[in-house]
């Protein structure tokens, strides 16, 4: 289980780091939230439902809830059923982080299809609260916790002791932080021993063939998207070069 927030009295504004812990559940304060965090809204206090469901799992077909007025790129349908055929049996008991959640639509397709819990990271916190109302809505409150804060400075506020089997990164397509994020991952104790990384960018970037400890594994293309498949150092498996769709 993620460790227990110290919670938050009605007049603070901010949490200092050094009280930071990890929440989920109904009711429950986002990690990094300020008073008022807690109900969904988005721009204009404008919350759309309908366009965006689960497409596999436990929760198939349940409905998720999107911010109007924000210019979010979800992970389109046909990525993410591509991304968990691939990933197949390992999603089932695995510790994944989404970061860049927008929705948490990556990291509730991995709940509903038997991810043991699901850390999602988003800097902007009306979208947090619309994650954390998408987990409450599948049934997922006490397997996901959200952190809101800017990458790469929130993966150093990530849960000491905490590996993942599965990080799911989704950077806004023409920003080279994705890379930067493979670099401080393949350094840091954040990953397990047999640890994946997938990067979604888009099919003109190319990505590192290493970063640390992390080597690509494989790349599939889906139209103009790409996933890009890095696996730990001495993990089975080599580097497959990319396979159109």
């Amino acid at each position: 289980m993620f460790p227990q927030s110290k919670g938050l009295s009605a007049d603070e504004t901010s949490i200092p780091e050094d009280r930071l812990g990890l929440t989920g559940g109904a009711g429950a304060p986002i990690l990094g939230a300020r008073p008022g965090d807690g109900e969904p809204r988005a721009s204009g206090g404008r919350i759309g439902v309908g366009g965006l469901r689960i497409i596999g799992g436990d929760r198939k077909g349940l409905v998720l809830a999107s911010p109007r007025g924000l210019a979010l790129r979800p992970t389109s349908a046909r990525v993410r059923e591509a991304l968990f055929d691939i990933l197949g049996a390992e999603v089932a008991g695995a510790r994944f982080l989404d970061l860049f959640a927008g929705t948490g639509a990556v990291g509730i397709e991995a709940l509903s299809r038997g991810a043991e819990r699901c850390l999602f990271v988003e800097k902007e916190r009306a979208v947090a609260a619309i994650v954390r109302r998408n987990l409450e809505a599948g049934g997922f409150g006490s397997r996901g916790a959200v952190m809101v804060g800017s990458l790469p400075a929130a993966l150093s506020r990530l849960p000491r002791g905490e590996d993942f089997d599965l990080v799911f990164i989704d950077p806004p397509y023409e920003d080279p932080l994705g890379e930067e994020l493979l670099e401080i991952l393949g350094r840091t104790a954040s990953l397990s021993s047999h640890g994946r990384v997938i990067l979604e960018h888009r099919k003109f970037r190319r990505p590192p063939e290493s970063a640390g400890r992390l080597h690509l594994r494989r790349s599939a293309r889906y139209g103009d998207t790409v996933l890009s498949f890095y696996g730990m150092s001495g993990r089975e498996g080599a580097a497959g070069g990319v396979h159109g769709v």
